[in-house]
């Protein structure tokens, strides 16, 4: 059975990465696990008082986050389908940390949250907590979901790449799993500047690439380089040509891991109007 982790935090956000894992899957049995953490709020709380204190400002917030688990669930349709089962967890841990110890422990498939949408805030590229999550996330590729996605089966996929790197089957295998069920094309985006030719070892990782993805429909698009970010160039094609989600490698030390240490990315030109999965690096 599948397990698919949704963090939340009860806002509109988190509910449309809820309602986007209840129906990926809706056809198989599946596990919705939703987290939610208070460590914040057990943090400002209880810094300077005794144990008996914060095991009282404990129970309080856990009958909050109950009352609040069990609103969410409400609202969504089918929740009874008889193919899902969902399960509530609380933390008092920061959610990265959280995040880790459940990917280790209950062999998750894949990590949703909701993010904001470049109609709300345009020079924000992703928040805090989801930078945080998938520059700490191991082993589980992390999908984020934007604000006020409207649910439509995913069969146009993504993956943004500039083979500088070999993308090994482990980290495919929850992409191509999905792409699979979904009966899915996976397009592979690269941006070439012109007169460029990929070198040796770039074009020995598109022919490892190639053979991680033979059980897919797959194509290359070649995208020309225009001077402009490159995230802008990957996010206005996706866009305009009516893609349902974009996959990328998260590599630290990365032009890609530079972006994501800024609070605010202004002028970046990409956000996430449609589900954004990140694929960590195996270490």
């Amino acid at each position: 059975m599948r397990k698919i982790l949704v963090l939340t935090d009860f806002s509109d956000n988190a509910y449309n990465a809820l309602d986007c894992a209840h129906r990926f899957y809706q056809n198989d049995p599946c596990e919705i696990i939703l987290l939610h953490s208070i460590e914040p709020q057990m943090s400002t709380s209880t810094s300077r008082i005794d144990y008996g204190k914060k095991v009282q400002i404990y129970e309080a917030l856990e009958a909050e986050v109950e009352k609040e688990f069990e609103t969410f669930l409400a609202r969504l349709p089918g929740l009874d389908d008889g193919q899902h089962t969902y399960r509530t967890e609380l933390t008092t841990e920061e959610l990265h940390k959280k995040v880790n110890d459940l990917i280790a422990n209950e062999d998750i498939d894949l990590v949703l949250m909701g993010v904001k949408g470049r109609t709300a805030a345009r020079d924000i590229f992703m928040g805090s907590n989801t930078v945080k999550i998938v520059r700490s996330v191991v082993g589980c590729p992390v999908l984020a979901i934007p604000e006020n996605h409207q649910y439509i089966p995913p069969v146009k996929f993504a993956l943004a790449t500039n083979f500088r790197r070999p993308i090994h089957q482990r980290q495919l295998e929850r992409l191509v799993a999905l792409v699979k069920y979904m009966d899915a094309r996976l397009d592979i985006i690269h941006i070439f500047e012109e007169g460029d030719k990929l070198t040796t070892e770039q074009l020995a990782n598109k022919a490892l690439l190639e053979s991680n993805l033979e059980e897919v429909n797959y194509h290359y698009q070649w995208l020309p380089d225009t001077g402009v970010e490159k995230s802008k160039i990957i996010g206005e094609y996706t866009r305009e040509n009516g893609y349902h989600l974009l996959a990328m490698l998260f590599h630290k030390r990365s032009f890609f891991d530079r972006l994501f240490r800024e609070k605010v990315i202004k002028r970046i030109g990409f956000h996430t109007d449609i589900p954004f999965m990140v694929i960590p690096e195996i270490d």
